[in-house]
C-alpha cells in the first residue's frame, strides 16, 4: 500500500527491480527493509534539498512502528507534525514507546 502510494506521489523515485521481485517473491520482513529502505532515501534526498516532508515522515512512523521501532516511529510523527501540526496524522493513536515505558499520544484535529 505504501509503496503505491510512493509510485503515484513521486513517479520520478525509481524502485529497484528487485524490490518489486521481493513483494512477489520473498517474505514481509524482506519486502518491509526495502519499502522503508526506498521511504528513507527519499526523506534523506528531500532533507538535501531543505525539504520536509509530512506525508512521507508519517509513511516512515508507520513503517519503523510496524518493525517495533517505537524511538524511530516517535521521531518521525514528531517531524511531521512540526511541519504541518494541523493535518491529522493520526486520530487518536497510541504510540507505545516501550523503551521509555511511556505511551504517546498523537492527537490532532483540524486541516490544513
Amino acid at each position: 500500500m505504501l509503496l503505491r502510494w510512493l509510485r503515484a506521489r513521486y513517479p520520478s523515485v525509481p524502485v529497484p527491480d528487485e524490490t518489486m521481485e521481493a513483494i512477489a517473491t520473498h517474505s514481509s520482513w524482506d519486502t518491509h527493509n526495502r519499502i522503508t529502505d526506498l521511504f528513507l532515501t527519499l526523506a534523506r534526498s528531500q532533507h538535501s534539498e531543505g525539504i520536509v516532508d509530512s506525508d512521507v515522515q508519517t509513511a516512515l512512523g508507520v513503517l519503523f512502528y510496524t518493525n517495533g521501532e517505537y524511538e524511530r516511529a516517535k521521531d518521525c510523527f514528531e517531524t511531521a507534525l512540526g511541519v504541518k501540526p494541523r493535518v491529522i496524522v493520526f486520530l487518536f493513536t497510541d504510540i507505545h514507546c516501550c523503551s521509555h515505558h511511556f505511551r504517546y499520544r498523537i492527537t490532532c484535529s483540524g486541516t490544513d
